[in-house]
């Protein structure tokens, strides 16, 4: 009996040192990495943008201002779109088209209780429009940037104090 007893505790101890071993695995593969965050930071202000041009349109000739910004970033619009696209797959996320259409329901759903929402943009679209980097942006934005997906190096952190 207790020889039995032991081969239960073995096989339980086995089970979780393998549960434990796969889901740090888990959610080491779906944190993003610097560039993939970079990526997801520029798809937020774009959205954000894209947002305000539609929610925006009596404020002024924001449409021409996020058409400037696409213009000036188109190939860092690209690079990053494809970037987050291959993350998204890559750990079995949402499609890259229906994470951007969440992404800007979210934001839109915000912009309305957000005071001020529209004029803060129009100041947002004005910067976007002249050249100023995306991701200098992010911190003007009257909605803030989250994401669900938490980044590698804080993860690795937070697993190396435990």
């Amino acid at each position: 009996m207790r020889k039995n007893m032991m081969k239960g505790q073995m096989r339980n101890t086995v089970a979780a040192v393998i549960v434990a071993v796969l889901t740090s695995h888990v959610s080491l593969a779906a944190c993003m990495d610097r560039s993939e965050r970079a990526a997801d930071k520029i798809r937020f202000v774009q959205s954000n943008l894209m947002v305000g041009a539609i929610q925006c349109r009596a404020h002024g000739d924001f449409r021409s201002l996020y058409n400037n910004f696409v213009t000036l970033n188109k190939q860092e619009l690209r690079a990053s779109y494809s970037n987050l696209a291959i993350f998204l797959k890559t750990n079995r996320k949402a499609p890259i088209d229906r994470y951007l259409v969440k992404q800007a329901n979210v934001i839109s759903a915000s912009s309305h209780s957000t005071d001020g929402f529209c004029q803060k943009m129009i100041e947002v679209a004005k910067a976007a429009s002249t050249g100023t980097p995306p991701v200098e942006l992010l911190s003007k934005l009257p909605i803030p940037y989250q994401s669900d997906h938490e980044t590698c190096t804080e993860l690795a952190s937070v697993k190396q104090t435990h």
